[in-house]
């Protein structure tokens, strides 16, 4: 049985060759009973016709290809017998690629004795193999990218074409081939297909990129800077000429030579440029010459430059030259000896001529003390040329103490050859010693503090006697309490607050600590020391006339109630906030209105004394009263309030009391506290007491006026109670007026101590002429301060009027007039007076404290 093509079905390809071998069966049968009736054995019969089937050749076709059409090389049957084929599938069909069955229907020509006969044959239709298209592709230059201008196959058939490399590869350089390969859109009866072409690919060309070096100067060796090409590619550089190459002066050609470091794609390039290679400049080195004297001839001193490279210089000025004094530009020209690569080279320098320098002979001055003006006996220098001598601080200069420096300057009178010049030396000014004024009182009370009385040294300037500020401090301290008599030392150290110019000078002087003398309590006309000029305090002027010493205990603004509160005489009492004193450290207090022992204008250090036998300082600050032991102890309890003792170290001092001026209309208080402080006096002690006083402000205080009246009235009860013991200082004041003047005989018919004893706060003249009714009054102030005291006096003579000022606005008072019943004009530059009426200046302070020394005359110096 002959062999299955490949590609068909067993089923078809077993009936055709069933049905081939029947037919050659049925052939060789008839062929059989043909021959035995030709001849042979075969027994003869009847003769009868019978149709026979003609025997059919038809080979095996040779497979083809899809798209080829039937034609006679498949559809090739044969027979002995004439007659006509016909085939299916018929001549000029294409057949789809497969296995097909090819039939024939034979019709013979002479159909009595033949039958028509069919006969198969298998063929089979092979997949065609497309044909694809591709040109030579031109050749690239590496680095180019695969696309359409080299991958452009096309086919003879529909399908997609897929490329080796790919579309955007980017091939090495060499020939390199490119596949196509089709995949046919009709797979059944097309095979795939592929094709190549070979693709040129040129190495590429780096591309360089150097641009023009900047010009050299010969002598520079070739270096990075210049050989500096680049190329886009990874590679290296060659230069000809190389690194470090000195070219000569001109235009240089400088080449590149650049191998790649991928040799199988990029092809070794060059380059080249320009390279300016200018004359150098030889270096010159001069350094600037010293300054030299007039007379001095340049030299090689001077004219020294040297060059970095062989050659000759020529100066101008030249060698020898003398120059006038002044600055001048010495100038240089080298000229080299290799004159193709060095350019001539020039140089300057300055060179000063100086003027010659004078000298000066100057001894060193002997110290002087600060204060002591400069003169010739510092100021003596001289100088070796004509000419004049000036100094630095000048004649007549005072300088500060300390390590001082004196200049002298010599002009010459040749200032075109000569220079001026100065010369110093050191002076040693020593500091002035300042004068200290210490006249402190003969005696202090024993067991009492020191304070301001005895510690009142003051310094003044040794060289004009004015007062110099500064600070004392004081040994024993401001406070010590003396606890025996006799004679003790008190040490005053003075710091000026020139420190600079004065010396810290100390002084001592001695006091005698006395368990006797005399206090005067009081106020403000007591406290004294009132106005501007001619201010005093009458104890301390009762000091100057007796041998005791004289306390001053007045405080200004305080009744007679305080004043005996202070003295121990009336009791007050103190009501410790929280009830308890504590152990260490103040509490504050509080005392009964009227009683308080320390005021807003004093003690100023207020009052020593004892809360429930707790030792301590009341104190007075913005309103609070603070009570401080004066050593921690254990906390005491008080109940309620509790008296305050104050301390009374003049209990066996003789009292001078002048109490009540401050709360003179309350009679009764008045006398009844001038009583107690009478009655502190020890058994047998001597006390004095002195009248009160009115002033001349209103009305209040002339003779009828309401203060008058109980002036008066206290007066007249202490002189018929206290007899010798009572001075009346009023009426000694009073008679003590100048008739000369309107405004004292005012003042002596009000029964009023005159205006001439009181204290002068400021002064100066009127700016301007006033008439009888003018209220207001310009005026110019020579001294003082107008706000001190409302109480003016104009004028002098029996032409001086009192006025009252009720407002005062720069140097413009308004006033009161006529309030005296004098009342008259006054020209400009007439003089005002702005007094004080309450108190007294020295004048009438010298009357009391007369009047008190009179009574002490047994104690008198």
């Amino acid at each position: 049985m002959p062999r299955l093509p490949h590609g068909f079905s067993c089923a078809p390809q077993l009936h055709a060759y069933a049905r081939r071998v029947t037919s050659i069966l049925f052939v060789l049968l008839v062929g059989c009973i043909l021959l035995a009736g030709c001849g042979g054995n075969v027994q003869s019969g009847p003769s009868t016709q019978v149709k026979t089937t003609p025997l059919l050749h038809w080979a095996i076709p040779a497979a083809i290809t899809y798209g080829r059409p039937l034609d006679g090389t498949q559809l090739n049957a044969t027979t002995s017998v004439a007659g006509s084929f016909s085939y299916s599938p018929a001549a000029g069909d294409v057949l789809t690629a497969g296995s097909h069955m090819l039939t024939v229907s034979f019709t013979p020509a002479d159909s009595t004795l033949y039958n028509s006969a069919t006969a198969s044959v298998e063929l089979t239709v092979n997949r065609a193999t497309p044909v694809i298209s591709w040109t030579q592709p031109e050749a690239v230059t590496y680095g180019t990218a695969l696309g359409s201008a080299q991958l452009n196959a096309t086919s003879n058939i529909e399908g997609s074409i897929r490329y080796t490399p790919v579309t955007g590869s980017v091939p090495d350089a060499g020939t390199q081939t490119l596949t196509a390969t089709l995949t046919p859109t009709d797979t059944a009866n097309y095979l795939p297909a592929s094709t190549t072409v070979n693709l040129t690919v040129s190495k590429a060309a780096p591309v360089l990129s150097w641009n023009a070096p900047a010009a050299i100067s010969y002598g520079t060796p070739l270096s990075a800077t210049q050989l500096n090409a680049t190329a886009n590619v990874a590679g290296s550089f060659s230069y000809t000429p190389a690194a470090g190459s000195v070219l000569g002066a001109g235009a240089q050609q400088i080449t590149a030579k650049f191998t790649p470091t991928d040799s199988n794609n990029y092809q070794s390039a060059s380059s080249s440029v320009t390279l300016q290679v200018s004359k150098n400049t030889p270096a010159i080195t001069w350094n600037t010459p010293s300054a030299i004297n007039y007379g001095t001839a340049l030299s090689a001193t001077q004219l020294n430059a040297t060059a970095n490279v062989a050659g000759s210089f020529s100066y101008t000025p030249a060698a020898g030259s003398v120059l006038e004094p002044g600055t001048y530009n010495l100038s240089v020209e080298f000229t080299p000896q290799d004159g193709s690569n060095y350019a001539a080279a020039t140089g300057t320098v300055s060179l000063t001529i100086n003027k010659l320098i004078p000298v000066i002979l100057w001894s060193l001055p002997a110290a002087i003390t600060y204060g002591t003006a400069l003169s010739s006996a510092q100021l003596n220098a001289t100088c070796n040329v004509s000419g004049s001598v000036s100094y630095n601080p000048a004649a007549g200069t005072v300088l500060e103490a300390g390590s001082e420096v004196l200049s002298s300057t010599c002009t010459p009178a040749d200032s075109s050859h000569y220079e001026t010049t100065s010369y110093s030396v050191p002076l040693t000014v020593k500091q002035a010693t300042p004068v200290i004024n210490w006249t402190p009182p003969d005696s202090v009370p024993q067991g009492v503090e020191l304070d301001s009385s005895q510690l009142n040294a003051t310094a003044t300037s040794p060289l004009d006697g004015s007062p110099l500020p500064g600070s004392f401090s004081y040994t024993p301290a401001a406070g010590t309490r003396f606890t025996s008599t006799g004679t003790q030392t008190l040490q005053a150290t003075y710091t000026p607050s020139d420190t600079v110019n004065f010396s810290a000078p100390k002084s001592t002087r001695s006091i005698a600590v006395t368990s006797f003398g005399i206090v005067a309590w009081g106020d403000s006309v007591t406290s004294g020391g009132q106005g501007y000029v001619q201010a005093a305090k009458y104890p301390a002027l009762l000091a100057n006339e007796v041998v005791l010493s004289a306390v001053n205990m007045g405080v200004p603004g305080q009744t007679s109630t305080q004043i005996a509160v202070r003295q121990g005489a009336v009791a007050t009492y103190a009501t410790v906030t929280g009830g308890v004193i504590p152990a260490s450290g103040g509490v504050t207090v509080t005392f009964p209105k009227g009683y308080e022992p320390v005021t807003m204008y004093g003690p100023g250090g207020g009052t020593t004394g004892s809360i429930q036998g707790v030792a301590g300082r009341v104190t007075l600050s913005s309103g609070v009263y603070t009570f401080t032991r004066t050593t921690a102890g254990d906390a005491v309890a008080l109940s309620g309030a509790t008296q305050f003792v104050p301390d009374m170290p003049y209990s066996n001092y003789l009292p001078v009391i002048m109490a009540g001026n401050c709360n003179v209309t309350d009679t009764a208080q008045v006398l009844s506290d001038i009583a107690a402080m009478v009655a502190s006096v020890k058994d047998g002690g001597d006390y004095l007491v002195l009248s009160l006083l009115n002033g001349g402000t209103d009305g209040k205080d002339w003779r009828g006026g309401v203060q008058y009246q109980a002036m008066v009235t206290i007066n007249t009860q202490l002189a018929a109670t206290y007899g010798k013991h009572y001075i009346d200082v009023h009426k000694l004041l009073v008679n003590a007026y100048d008739p000369t003047q309107a405004t004292d005989l005012e003042d002596f018919q009000n029964d009023v101590p005159p205006l001439s004893l009181r204290p002068i706060y400021s002064q100066g003249t009127l700016s301007s002429d006033i008439g009888v009714n003018d209220t207001t009054i310009p005026v110019t102030v020579a001294g003082g301060n107008l706000n001190a005291n409302p109480v003016v006096v104009i004028d002098t003579g029996a032409n001086a009027e009192s006025v009252l000022v009720t407002a005062i606005n720069g140097n413009t008072l308004t006033v009161k007039r006529c309030f005296t019943g004098a009342c008259v004009a006054h020209s400009a530059g007439a003089s005002f007076t702005v007094t004080d009426v309450g108190h007294f200046r020295s004048k009438g302070y010298q009357i009391i404290a007369d009047a008190v020394a009179a009574y002490l005359s047994a104690y008198a110096k």
